[in-house]
């Protein structure tokens, strides 16, 4: 399987983020994902996912965040799903909930290819993320 992601050391330790929402994943995937999330305790990891139905086997650990991502064409599914897994996380795509934390890098606050590095906001607040989009 083939997934890409980054590895940061940062304040709150090392962080893997691990983008899926481009790419759909599968049952395999979403199973490889959660065994490296889990020989690798001491790391934290995160995901964008708009694979609803593989999110079962993404669920459960601590060191794993999966944010699910909401847009006009899926947001049905995507907070049933979130209602069926309560410890999944919401991003929203343009318009969004005014409790979701607004992400500094798609409002111009910061800018960038270190941006991430500097805020943090996927994998420190364990809030739903509103990602502005123009």
């Amino acid at each position: 399987f083939f997934f890409s992601s980054r590895r940061r050391h940062t304040r709150y330790g090392t962080v893997t983020g691990v983008q899926t929402c481009a790419l759909p994943i599968c049952v395999n995937h979403a199973r490889a994902i959660y065994t490296v999330s889990q020989e690798f305790p001491a790391t934290s990891f995160w995901l964008y996912t708009r694979s609803f139905p593989y999110v079962k086997h993404l669920v459960g650990l601590d060191n794993l965040s999966v944010y699910l991502s909401v847009d006009r064409d899926n947001h049905i599914k995507a907070i049933l799903t979130h209602q069926n897994y309560p410890t999944t996380k919401l991003a929203w795509m343009g318009e969004g909930p005014a409790e979701a934390v607004t992400c500094p890098a798609t409002n111009g606050k910061l800018k960038g290819a270190g941006a991430c590095n500097t805020c943090g906001i996927c994998y420190s607040t364990g809030r739903d993320v509103l990602f502005n989009i123009h």
